[in-house]
């Protein structure tokens, strides 16, 4: 267990880290791209570093990349949603909380090994595959 959290118990770190997922994805609050672990910290009434600490305890990462994987999630979401076809994929990489087009590629592109077009275009084809199945057996 590294230093910096040894001060934590496990189940103190479980609660934390669930407290913290609860926060960032019930009310939403990862898709505000100016969010940090303080104002995390403040809303749970806890030291930042306990934050980091959680985070780091479950997931062998840090918040900015706990915070990246939910908006790529949201983004995946969205990107193979035909509500959201009228959306660019920078608009999507917006809503999902990122701060620029860039960040945005970046952190796609790191988590799901292929850009937001090449996700976008990849689901469409699987979705008009299904249509097309679905339609031969109606």
């Amino acid at each position: 267990m590294p230093y910096y959290i040894s001060n934590y118990s496990e189940d103190r770190s479980q609660n934390l880290y669930n407290a913290v997922l609860a926060l960032l994805k019930d009310e939403g609050l990862f898709r505000k791209p100016e969010l940090t672990a303080k104002a995390v910290a403040e809303r749970l009434d806890v030291n930042p570093s306990a934050i980091s600490a959680a985070i780091a305890y479950k997931t062998d990462s840090n918040f900015s990349r706990l915070l990246a994987r939910l908006r790529v999630r949201e983004a995946c979401f969205m990107l193979r949603n035909r509500k959201y076809d009228d959306l660019t994929t920078e608009e999507i990489g917006l809503r999902a909380g990122f701060a620029s087009r860039q960040t945005f590629y970046n952190c796609f592109s790191r988590e799901m090994i292929m850009t937001p077009r090449q996700y976008r275009k990849a689901s469409a084809e699987e979705r008009e595959k299904v249509d097309r199945m679905l339609r031969i057996h109606l």
